[in-house]
């Protein structure tokens, strides 16, 4: 369950840029469906970390963001939301990827002590 370490990360960033625990009211995530990773388990995985740090106003929202593929057959760009779809207008799944968006930490929002 890599969504351990990964919430790890994310605390630790939290914890190198945010001086009182209790002011984190939400962290937003942008992942994309090739980022291997498991919402459910990374929410789950963030909440657990931010009670044993003192987070306990901290929040978490992923954002999922398209991955730009195009159909080796008919040539169609496409966006994809979900990695084991077929080509919406020929229908074969054989694809390449174009663009995989990053997965990226957007913004730790706080609130005034």
């Amino acid at each position: 369950m890599h969504e351990l370490s990964i919430a790890a990360g994310i605390i630790e960033l939290i914890e190198s840029k945010v001086a009182d625990p209790a002011t984190v009211t939400k962290v937003a995530l942008t992942a994309s469906p090739l980022s291997g990773i498991s919402e459910d388990a990374l929410n789950f995985s963030f909440s657990e970390l931010c009670k044993l740090k003192g987070y306990t106003n901290a929040t978490l929202h992923i954002t999922t963001v398209p991955v730009l593929m195009k159909c080796i057959h008919c040539e169609k760009e496409y966006k994809c939301l979900v990695f084991d779809t077929f080509c919406p207008d020929c229908g074969k799944p054989e694809r390449d990827i174009l663009s995989i968006p990053p997965f990226k930490i957007d913004y730790i929002e706080t609130a005034e002590p």
